[in-house]
């Protein structure tokens, strides 16, 4: 590897999704001498300069009008842009909702090998993934042979870690967008309402118990009924 990109997400205005931390974090178990380069499209200066806490000290932040609200198309362009523009060969991204979106088109876009859902990375005489298989019930070790790999991490299973304090480096980046790259983005997001102040809504949750209750009774009675007609036409065939 010479090269590593790490897709990371801003949380609020002076945080990363702790998925972006855990993919910095991952990033340096595995990079050896390798450049380890943070790549947004979204984000202010004080949340994007966190990385640097946890051991990547260069940012670079694209800038276009295009990806002012989100597009998983849009973004997966911009990101084979700078990976070509510094010939990266290593891009890793979170499991997320978003790094499932993005991580195929980059694939395909750089005819790059993808290694999903890992849950370890290891880079002894080449770069090597662990991923679960069988409902977890076995793992694997994968390898990608191509001149390009794009690693998706399984959330919540890289322990993000800190390295110092210091404040990442932010550059931009202007890439090549047009209208043809927004293929999908994001119109509106809507808060679900099943939760109010952070706990379930009792009347829903009882609600949807009882709903749950009544088709089970149903069933029970159903099947029993079933039963008593079976056992009536056998008697009356037997005797």
């Amino acid at each position: 590897m010479k090269h590593i990109i790490v897709y990371i997400e801003p949380k609020d205005a002076s945080s990363l999704k702790r998925t972006s931390y855990e993919a910095l974090t991952a990033a340096r178990s595995i990079a050896g001498d390798a450049q380890i380069t943070a790549f947004a499209v979204q984000g202010n200066e004080q949340a994007l300069s966190t990385a640097g806490q946890y051991g990547v000290h260069s940012v670079v932040l694209a800038k276009h009008e295009l990806l002012s609200g989100y597009s998983s198309t849009a973004t997966a362009e911009a990101i084979a842009q700078y990976a070509q523009s510094v010939s990266a060969d290593t891009i890793i991204l979170s499991g997320n909702a978003s790094g499932k979106e993005i991580a195929p088109r980059l694939s395909v876009k750089l005819k790059a090998g993808l290694l999903p859902d890992c849950i370890a990375l290891s880079h002894d005489g080449g770069l090597k993934a662990t991923r679960p298989v069988y409902a977890g019930k076995a793992h694997i070790t994968v390898e990608a042979i191509s001149a390009h790999a794009i690693i998706v991490l399984r959330p919540n299973v890289f322990t993000a870690k800190q390295e110092g304090s210091v404040s990442a480096t932010i550059s931009s980046f202007a890439p090549t967008l047009e209208a043809k790259h927004v293929g999908v983005k994001v119109t509106s997001i809507v808060k679900n309402e099943a939760r109010l102040d952070g706990g379930v809504q009792v009347v829903g949750l009882f609600s949807a118990t009882l709903d749950s209750l009544a088709r089970g009774v149903f069933i029970l009675l159903f099947s029993i009924c079933l039963n008593l007609l079976h056992d009536f036409y056998l008697f009356r065939i037997l005797f």
